[in-house]
This record gives C-alpha cells, sequence and structure tokens, in this order.
C-alpha cells in the first residue's frame, strides 16, 4: 500500500470515526513527510487494520450477570478463554472493590497477560450495562469467543473463596 493509499485510509477513518481525527491526522502528517517512524508504521497499519476488519459491538449483560452471581460465592471469578493464538481473560470486577476506579466497579474486563508487561493486550472491559466496550487490542475472532461464551455453564476459575 503506498503512502497516498494509507492517508486516503486514514481519512476514512476519520470521517467514520472523528474522535480518532487527532491521532489519525497525526499519522496523515508523518505519512505526508514520506517517512514515518517504524512506531508510526505499526500505528498507521494496526489503525488500516482495524478499520478493515472492525470488532462488531456486542451488549452480553446475561454474561455479566452470572458474574455477579458467581460473586456471591467465588472471590474472583474469572474466564479463560482462546481467540486466535491468544489466551483471554475475562475478570470481575466487585462492585466493593476499594482498589478499582468507581467506573470499573461491577464491570468484567478482557485481557491477555498481566498489566504493565511487553506482551500484555487490552480487550476491553463489559460495562454495567453489559455493553462491550473493545479495547485496543480486541479482534472480531475475540469478540466471538466472547460472544460465545454460555452464562448459565461459566467455568469459573478462582483464586479463592469468599
Amino acid at each position: 500500500m503506498t503512502n497516498t493509499e494509507k492517508i486516503a485510509a486514514l481519512a476514512a477513518i476519520i470521517a467514520g470515526n472523528p474522535a480518532k481525527a487527532e491521532l489519525c491526522g497525526s499519522m496523515i502528517r508523518a505519512l505526508a513527510k514520506g517517512s514515518p517512524t517504524a512506531k508510526q508504521s505499526a500505528c498507521i497499519d494496526n489503525l488500516i487494520s482495524q478499520a478493515a476488519n472492525p470488532v462488531p459491538a456486542l451488549s452480553l449483560p446475561a454474561l455479566l450477570d452470572a458474574f455477579r452471581a458467581a460473586a456471591v460465592t467465588v472471590k474472583f471469578p474469572k474466564v479463560v478463554l482462546t481467540a486466535g493464538e491468544t489466551e483471554w481473560t475475562l475478570s470481575y470486577t466487585s462492585p466493593d472493590s476499594e482498589k478499582a476506579k468507581p467506573e470499573n466497579r461491577d464491570t468484567v474486563s478482557i485481557a491477555a497477560g498481566k498489566y504493565g508487561e511487553p506482551n500484555a493486550k487490552w480487550g476491553g472491559r463489559i460495562a454495567q450495562d453489559g455493553t462491550v466496550a473493545w479495547g485496543k487490542d480486541a479482534t472480531p475472532e475475540l469478540a466471538a469467543a466472547v460472544q460465545g461464551v454460555n452464562p448459565s455453564a461459566l467455568p469459573l476459575k478462582t483464586k479463592g473463596k469468599k
């Protein structure tokens, strides 16, 4: 793909999602200069790939309710699933959590690896109303795997009982 084609693709992303205007605009400026850095090139490729393969919007209130029910007897309910070659963990954050930010309480996070490690990935978060806010590393395969979890038969892993 030429720089001109990449600029056109980034412009289309801005047209479809104005929230990405600042980031895409800076990538367009780098491409217009002719030599984006390695990090900028990776970011450009990632943005174009995400636009070509969008992650579908989901609402999973039944899954969130299953985590809430499990939290009554399990201290740290979580589910591990595989999407592509990545093992993802869905972890419930209690509404009583003292460490979590208020907006992250009573939600389910979707992540691979441990936060801060170089290979860690952020898939997103199932909000209190059941909607999914996808993260930067989310893929259509991850969305399909999360949507395929049967809330009534959750195999919950745990660190401890209540």
